[in-house]
């Protein structure tokens, strides 16, 4: 299923229900771009429902209690230009460098006992732009329960309609139920 969503910039950005992790091998078209390309990025990890985030309401210990009772693995392979992978990691660095500079600046306020309320700013700048670099550069995957299948968002339309288009050259029918 391909749903066209909103987009701050020029992409065009969409929502694919993967049912077919093999067909992903074969499409050949950025996942962030929508253009061509053969190079490839490896993604794993454990996607959960997106209720599941209401668990951290009860706190760390139920959201991982439920994140793994209603969560699934998954390893998949996506194109993706080598410049779109520069930008994330050049994102997520700065991010890291603003929050790691809060973080000592903090730790020398403690040990030089001259306390100021500048020191958490660094770590709530750092932060936001952690998740704003995931947001802006990076790919959701979330798991539908209902199909058990995976769910990639803020995507380009064109790989989408790609991977669409591989599912019917495979005789696999269209996405979606």
């Amino acid at each position: 299923m391909c749903r066209p969503g909103r987009s701050t910039t020029m992409r065009r950005a969409a929502t694919l229900l993967v049912t077919d992790v093999d067909a992903l091998a074969q499409v050949r078209v950025c996942v962030k771009t929508g253009t061509v390309t053969e190079n490839r990025i490896l993604m794993w990890g454990h996607a959960h429902p997106r209720w599941t985030a209401l668990l951290w309401l009860g706190g760390p210990i139920v959201w991982f209690l439920g994140t793994s009772a209603h969560g699934r693995r998954f390893r998949i392979e996506l194109p993706c230009q080598p410049s779109v992978v520069k930008q994330f990691t050049a994102g997520r660095r700065a991010a890291l460098t603003i929050f790691w500079t809060g973080t000592f600046w903090g730790a020398y306020e403690i040990i030089a006992n001259h306390p100021t309320i500048v020191s958490p700013i660094p770590l709530a700048l750092g932060f936001a732009a952690w998740v704003f670099n995931g947001w802006r550069n990076g790919i959701g995957i979330y798991l539908d329960e209902r199909r058990d299948a995976i769910v990639l968002t803020r995507i380009h339309l064109q790989f989408s309609s790609a991977y669409v288009l591989v599912r019917q050259r495979r005789g696999l029918g269209s996405v979606g139920a």
